[in-house]
């Protein structure tokens, strides 16, 4: 039933109104950028992630209500939801600053190297509770990524690894496997999404190199492995540091689901990106953003010099990362806007 007095009501009263229509915090996925991070000539500072961390929000219902409601949405200091220009939409889309107790934080195949080197984001990283990674990197970089969570991760509840999607396709090798292949994160607002079932019990992880070697698991079998050694470097990192400090105290920590989260309560889970379309709808996008490594030549985006480097808060700086080329790596490579003749 409409409230045909609405209109008559004293402008204050309907600013309180329009304000208390105004969503809770949803989950987001935080991306970092630039998301090409691989040091060039600039030294370790080009490896650190531009601040703040932002994540992307829908437009509130209000904006789409009335001219009086889209204004007093629009105007920030009172509706407290902030805007930044998206070149890829032509016009300001909504954003806030990433909530390490509400998102979650994605570390995808041209960033989470470079991170591991660096300790710029220790500070940041105790209060996490949600963190996801591409499978590929966790595939070809096992130990490092568990000593990762495991020294960095503190207040973690849920650990999601991606993949490029969720229909158990993947791309063949060198001798004729199908195997998991690193792809490029999202350019536009997305989510992670679960992975079925069924699709969980049909997906058959193939690691890369150097071990190609292994026989292919079930992504089931490779989620119930990692937490297995996830705890069993737990446990020795406790015992290791138990006999620094001259005391064997590993019978303490014989019950693995009392050993900090390190058990059972930790949530490890597939899931894979969907990336928002213009009809409203969600897609699967990442399938085709895969990257394809032959010799010296490889699927990826430019690298951003940091004096190019824009603020995350005034403009919506993933939509540059939306070209997707084939570059010849060679020691040549620079960045030059008007330089394509390693571009194909």
């Amino acid at each position: 039933m409409d409230f045909v007095r609405f209109r008559s009501l004293p402008t204050e009263i309907r600013e309180v109104i329009w304000l208390l229509s105004l969503p809770a915090d949803e989950p987001e996925v935080c991306l970092m950028w630039p998301v090409n991070l691989f040091e060039r000539e600039e030294g370790p500072a080009s490896m650190r992630p531009s601040r703040p961390f932002i994540v992307d929000t829908a437009f509130p219902a209000m904006m789409h209500v009335c001219h009086e409601s889209r204004v007093l949405a629009q105007d920030s200091k009172r509706s407290r939801v902030r805007f930044r220009w998206s070149i890829a939409a032509a016009c300001p889309v909504p954003f806030r600053h990433y909530r390490p107790d509400l998102d979650t934080m994605y570390f995808g195949a041209e960033n989470l190297h470079p991170i591991l080197r660096s300790s710029d984001l220790d500070d940041q990283l105790s209060d996490v509770k949600s963190v996801a990674f591409d499978i590929h990197e966790c595939l070809r970089h096992e130990i490092h990524v568990i000593d990762f969570i495991r020294q960095e991760f503190g207040s973690l509840q849920t650990l999601s690894f991606v993949l490029a999607d969720s229909t158990g396709e993947k791309k063949i090798d060198d001798f004729g496997r199908p195997e998991c292949v690193a792809f490029r994160q999202p350019s536009r607002w997305c989510k992670l999404q679960q992975i079925p079932q069924e699709m969980m019990d049909k997906t058959r992880l193939y690691p890369n190199f150097p071990v190609r070697g292994r026989n292919p698991v079930s992504l089931l079998d490779f989620l119930h492995y990692f937490r297995t050694k996830l705890e069993a470097s737990a446990l020795e990192g406790r015992r290791l540091a138990s006999a620094i400090q001259g005391t064997d105290r590993s019978h303490v920590v014989a019950d693995e689901e009392n050993f900090l989260w390190h058990g059972p309560n930790l949530k490890i889970q597939a899931q894979t990106f969907v990336e928002y379309q213009k009809d409203g709808s969600w897609k699967e996008v990442c399938g085709d953003r895969q990257f394809v490594a032959s010799l010296d030549t490889v699927m990826s985006g430019r690298y951003v010099p940091m004096a190019k480097r824009l603020n995350p808060e005034r403009c919506r700086v993933n939509d540059l990362d939306g070209d997707f080329e084939l570059i010849y790596l060679t020691a040549s490579d620079d960045y030059d806007d008007d330089d394509d003749d390693d571009m194909y």
